[in-house]
């Protein structure tokens, strides 16, 4: 609606990879501002290759099980909106019904709650979608997360399985761990029951932790993410976290405060780091600047040729350099933020 809120916005697009195009809430026929517009895409301009040809570096997956969304629970409303309260000036595009709200609806809320823990703990994630899932898509990752996946096919268990054989581990939640079809049918059994440990014929535990193969599962019976989501529960937080953490290594790390979006890309010769600070979202928009440390993996073979850092509300989108150091296999720098930075490490 305003020049500042639409870089956030944009700037949580290219964070992502995802290629924006700018229109103003609610009309849709004319840009917030053309000074604005001119500053971002020039910005994007002069970093073309780094948003959109760059690779993740997650080692974390987040598994979006179209079946589950169309079998748990279906009820009225889109869950696309997250709080339905009428907002002081009311917009043409606000709902106030709510049913309409994520927090209504219970596959919606525990991915989406999963997705806020993890944001809010710096861990770069990725999404891997159905129903098209291939075992290679699984390949870059360490940990899958299933957030409420009550519905799977025998293809998609398969693949799963295959991927906690061969060594990764698995974190399910929810009252059915696929104990459905694709097709919302009962299944006579859980669909990955040996990964998890568990079978309909024995009370569900509470929590468990199986080894299977090269690898282990964790299954939390609960909807953490959903808890998360609607209260910030520190507990419902820790008990999904520390499941992911025992085998997540991310290549970066912050002590940035948690409403920050971290997310860490890389091409051959650079990472990309793009930090979101997002501390003035809280319904009333600011601008709210931030002041954090970064630490940074060494990859093996490699050392820093420096690290500089660019941002659209500087004169120009040239990168500038940042002082670091070098200490027990990590380059450490500090980076201040308005809304948006981009980070570049440059390996030799």
């Amino acid at each position: 609606k305003e020049a500042d809120d639409a870089v956030q916005v944009m700037a949580e697009c290219l964070a992502t990879g995802c290629n924006p195009y700018e229109v103003k809430t609610p009309e849709k026929t004319a840009g917030v501002s053309s000074a604005m517009r001119t500053r971002l895409y020039a910005f994007v301009e002069a970093h073309t290759q780094r948003f959109f040809d760059a690779r993740s570096l997650a080692d974390v997956a987040v598994y979006h099980s179209s079946a589950s969304r169309d079998y748990v629970q279906p009820s009225r409303g889109t869950g696309l909106f997250a709080s339905t309260t009428k907002p002081p000036d009311v917009l043409r595009w606000w709902s106030t019904v709510p049913e309409e709200s994520c927090y209504q609806k219970q596959w919606l809320g525990e991915y989406r709650g999963t997705l806020k823990a993890l944001l809010h703990a710096h861990l770069p994630f990725d999404v891997v979608t159905s129903p098209t899932l291939r075992a290679e898509d699984l390949a870059p990752y360490r940990v899958v997360i299933l957030p409420d996946v009550e519905a799977l096919s025998d293809q998609e268990a398969a693949i799963l399985r295959q991927f906690v054989q061969d060594g990764g581990t698995l974190v399910a939640t929810g009252p059915n761990p696929a104990g459905w079809n694709e097709y919302g049918d009962e299944r006579p059994e859980y669909a990955l029951a040996e990964v998890l440990g568990l079978s309909k014929r024995a009370p569900r535990p509470a929590m468990r932790q199986n080894r299977f193969g090269q690898g282990q599962a964790f299954y939390l019976a609960g909807l953490p993410g959903w808890d998360y989501l609607r209260t910030g529960a520190p507990t419902a937080y820790a008990q999904l976290l520390d499941a992911v953490r025992q085998s997540a290594r991310p290549a970066v790390t912050t002590d940035a405060d948690r409403r920050v979006h971290l997310e860490a890309r890389a091409l051959p010769d650079e990472w990309l780091l793009h930090f979101v600070n997002r501390i003035g979202m809280d319904g009333q928009f600011t601008v709210t600047p931030t002041t954090f440390t970064v630490a940074v993996q060494l990859p093996e073979g490699r050392q820093v040729a420096a690290i500089e850092a660019a941002a659209p509300e500087r004169p120009t989108p040239a990168l500038e350099p940042l002082a670091f150091e070098v200490a027990d296999g990590q380059a450490r720098f500090t980076v201040a933020v308005e809304q948006y930075v981009l980070v570049v490490v440059r390996w030799t």
